[in-house]
């Protein structure tokens, strides 16, 4: 394997390797059994730390701390066999974490994330798969708002395209303090008989005065045979709280379709215009922080092409 970046942590042969700048990320690795613990603190400047955890297989965990200056983490998930990978990530007060995901591979992944006081995360994930690979994912994940002050911002996009595609996203957003705030939004794009179950529950709880979150799922259809289920969800405990939900799903717009036909464009380039425009705010975050080859990589994950 040959690691293309110079700021990098994969497994190869069951080991930890690293390639860092040790004026840019300070990391600290620990091992019990399958059980991986890193300690991760963000000194001033530098690249973003990219995360490869294709080495992983079988059942494992990821324990990850971050503390010190804002960083992007770009994790990659392509595993060769099927990982069922259970992760929790702790981001220390007064700290700013953008995570940046990209999945293109059969797993099971349930995450725990608890973010302090005056502490911003934000995690933008986009998964795809191949439409010749079977796929059957659950992506499970628990946000615990801790501590005053805390936000967490969640963008998905995802493209299922074969007959043996399905996921099943199962996510709680809990906020246990005051002034927190979260935003929630998954786009999904459906053909061949693939199909997405989306789940995404935001408890408030009593003590969380001044508490705003939104929660918003959207879907693209491309044929009859796809199938959506999506359940946004609020529990709220407190009165003096701004909370939004929605849901929505359908096809190809009608009225653009016939509009771009009229002015000679082919309905295979009118096809790949509208689910650009549908995926592209999804690819956003990418742009703005991962290195030139990761956004060429995540562009062809999720716009396929």
């Amino acid at each position: 394997m040959t690691l293309r970046y110079d700021q990098s942590i994969w497994w190869q042969q069951n080991l930890v390797r690293t390639r860092l700048n040790p004026k840019t990320w300070l990391v600290k690795t620990r091992r019990k059994a399958s059980i991986w613990h890193l300690t991760l603190t963000k000194l001033d400047g530098g690249a973003p730390l990219v995360l490869d955890l294709g080495g992983l297989e079988g059942d494992a965990t990821l324990n990850i701390k971050f503390q010190g200056a804002p960083g992007t983490i770009l994790v990659q998930l392509n595993a060769k066999r099927q990982l069922n990978l259970t992760s929790k990530l702790a981001v220390a007060p007064d700290s700013k974490l953008k995570v940046l995901v990209a999945i293109s591979s059969n797993v099971t992944w349930a995450k725990e994330v608890a973010v302090a006081s005056n502490s911003i995360l934000s995690w933008h994930q986009l998964a795809a798969v191949p439409r010749d690979k079977a796929c059957q994912t659950l992506d499970q994940m628990k946000v615990k708002l801790a501590g005053a002050n805390s936000s967490f911002e969640a963008t998905i996009g995802q493209r299922l395209s074969g007959t043996n595609h399905s996921a099943v996203r199962d996510w709680c957003i809990v906020h246990a303090a005051a002034n927190t705030s979260s935003r929630f939004l998954v786009k999904n794009v459906l053909a061949n008989h693939a199909s997405a179950h989306e789940k995404c529950l935001v408890k408030v709880l009593k003590n969380s005065i001044d508490a705003k979150t939104s929660v918003y799922s959207h879907a693209l259809l491309l044929d009859d045979s796809a199938k959506i289920v999506a359940a946004p969800e609020l529990e709220v405990y407190h009165q003096d709280v701004d909370c939004q939900h929605g849901a929505t799903s359908g096809s190809l717009d009608a009225l653009s379709t016939l509009y771009l036909a009229s002015r000679g464009i082919t309905l295979t380039k009118i096809k790949q215009l509208l689910l650009d425009g549908f995926l592209q705010p999804m690819l956003a975050p990418w742009a703005a922080s991962a290195p030139p080859k990761l956004k060429s990589k995540a562009k062809r994950l999720i716009l396929n092409h």
